[in-house]
């Protein structure tokens, strides 16, 4: 049931997509990268003048970033069949 509405959802944002911007989500690896690109094509301007980073700069920077990290905060062995995913960005206040 989870499954199939999961795939509605992301069905629905692809034809958004494709029908606002006319690019296929499948070219991208991440949503960060379509939205980057979205942003390059449609809203850029030279005189912004954002500078991207390459080379050995980016990939230094990248090894910095974590992704993927998932907690359990209980040390009992569960066996689920049913479970919900979330993708939780800014879960902390900014400190300083």
């Amino acid at each position: 049931m989870h499954q199939h509405c999961n795939l509605k959802i992301v069905d629905k944002f692809s034809s958004i997509i494709f029908d606002e911007f006319s690019l296929n989500i499948t070219n991208f690896k991440t949503i960060s990268a379509l939205s980057l690109n979205i942003y390059i094509i449609n809203y850029y301007k030279n005189e912004f003048n954002i500078k991207l980073l390459n080379g050995g700069i980016e990939q230094e920077i990248r090894k910095a970033y974590f992704g993927g990290l998932i907690q359990m905060l209980d040390s009992k062995p569960y066996k689920i069949k049913n479970a919900f995913a979330y993708d939780v960005n800014s879960m902390y206040a900014p400190s300083g």
